[in-house]
């Protein structure tokens, strides 16, 4: 293993990539490893329904994770991947769909990946080669088990979504300011339900474990 590790760290562009950055003291500028889940879904119909039923729980989710010690925000949860994702030219929130040819047509047109196929860099985003909905802005967890919670989670969503759960989208402006605070505060932030209330992250997460309860979802949580 540790040969393995070695030679790695010499071959890999990756690895030269980092280090190179570093050498230049601005390796917190990319310090910005995140979670990506997918999760599968049977049709653009469902993929439709689960992106919107993630985006209205966006605060959570992004709360949850917020935790990068490249603290470019000035709060001690601020979160630097979702600040660099939504200042690049490629990456922004996710769209609202009029309905599934809409949606189906703008995910065809987004830029290619390594692969040659159509992969929307938004928040939340269909990746229909996959047979996926995409989960991508969110940090990296010095704790495994965020990570394993955030899939078990955005998999329990997505079943009560498709169950007919009332999972609404709020307005653009109240998404905006959600994310920010989200990002900045972490599970300390405050945040606008879709009717515009203030709500805590603490509430937030128990009116979500109630709906997914109620709607008798195939992953259990505590």
């Amino acid at each position: 293993l540790t040969r393995f590790i070695v030679d790695f760290k010499a071959k890999h562009p990756e690895v030269q990539f980092v280090e190179s950055v570093a050498a230049r003291a601005e390796l917190d500028i990319f310090a910005c490893h995140g979670i990506h889940v997918h999760v599968g879904i049977a049709s653009w119909s469902d993929a439709l329904t689960v992106t919107n039923a993630f985006m209205s729980q966006l605060p959570l989710l992004t709360a949850i994770t917020a935790n990068s010690r490249a603290n470019a925000f000035g709060a001690d949860a601020a979160s630097l991947r979702t600040g660099l994702l939504l200042r690049s030219p490629m990456v922004g929130s996710t769209p609202r769909f009029d309905d599934v040819r809409d949606m189906e047509h703008a995910t065809l047109e987004s830029a290619p990946d390594r692969s040659g196929h159509p992969r929307p860099r938004w928040i939340i985003a269909p990746v229909p080669h996959y047979g996926t909905v995409e989960a991508r802005a969110f940090d990296a967890h010095a704790d495994v088990r965020v990570a394993h919670e955030l899939a078990l989670l955005l998999r329990a969503l997505a079943d009560a979504a498709l169950r007919g759960a009332p999972l609404h989208r709020p307005s653009d402006w109240i998404e905006r300011k959600n994310l920010r605070r989200a990002w900045s505060r972490g599970t300390h932030a405050m945040y606008l339900d879709a009717d515009g209330v203030v709500q805590s992250i603490a509430s937030g997460w128990g009116k979500l474990m109630s709906t997914l309860r109620n709607r008798e979802c195939s992953h259990e949580f505590p």
